[in-house]
């Protein structure tokens, strides 16, 4: 069988090296780009992140603080600036790294390397007591959160989490429901007031200046939750 005179069999075969020389380079490619990030830190200034990764084709400037992006999504590599010196970056391995710690997309915060949670996180605790006796209560905190573009990390009998929004918000954003932020929502005993349900946010926020007014956004998330279990008694 031939087509346009050449047999099948010869164009099957070229497809195939054609391809393999493609995978190889592009394999290639991957593993020159990873040696050129091997070598970013932080303290680094941009002339040194320059002369090592070239320009880059993203770049979001707000006073001091400076993100520059390497590709057209966050997972192809992005370096956060403070005052023209590598505060932390993102490898196109997906992982945040900041200086004096490490976060994973993931994940939280790895204090262990000196990340201050006073200084990078903001914390609000909402507490109350919903009606005894409340039927799916797990559904009805999973739907209000949800309805509030959380995601939902775990969930077990008395204790849910979920997380919300992007790490890197607090570099050129304002909106504090954008920050990442991680909820953990405890169900306590019933008891004679009702059963106790706490409700704990954690924002990172990375030295962004917050003030009361975010505090009260998320306390009237939390507060939502309080009047959706009292409508449902």
């Amino acid at each position: 069988m031939e087509i346009f005179g050449i047999p099948v069999f010869l164009i099957v075969i070229f497809v195939i090296w054609a391809w393999s020389n493609y995978s190889d380079e592009q394999q290639k490619e991957k593993g020159q780009i990873a040696r050129k990030w091997d070598g970013i830190t932080t303290e680094m200034s941009r002339e040194d992140v320059l002369g090592r990764l070239g320009k880059p084709i993203r770049l979001v400037e707000v006073g001091v603080q400076e993100a520059w992006g390497y590709g057209p999504r966050s997972s192809d590599g992005e370096i956060m600036f403070v005052e023209g010196r590598v505060v932390g970056y993102r490898k196109p391995s997906c992982t945040l790294h900041v200086s004096g710690g490490q976060v994973s997309e993931t994940g939280t915060a790895d204090n262990s390397d000196g990340l201050s949670p006073d200084t990078d996180t903001m914390n609000v605790n909402v507490e109350f007591y919903a009606p005894n006796g409340l039927r799916d209560l797990g559904k009805i905190i999973i739907s209000h959160f949800a309805a509030q573009s959380y995601r939902l990390l775990q969930q077990q009998s008395d204790e849910l989490s979920f997380t919300r929004g992007s790490k890197w918000s607090c570099l050129y954003r304002t909106d504090i429901q954008s920050y990442y932020t991680q909820v953990t929502v405890r169900i306590g005993n019933e008891t004679e007031q009702g059963t106790c349900i706490n409700v704990d946010f954690e924002v990172y926020t990375w030295k962004a200046v917050t003030d009361a007014r975010d505090a009260a956004v998320l306390e009237a998330e939390g507060k939502e939750l309080e009047s959706r279990m009292k409508a449902a008694r």
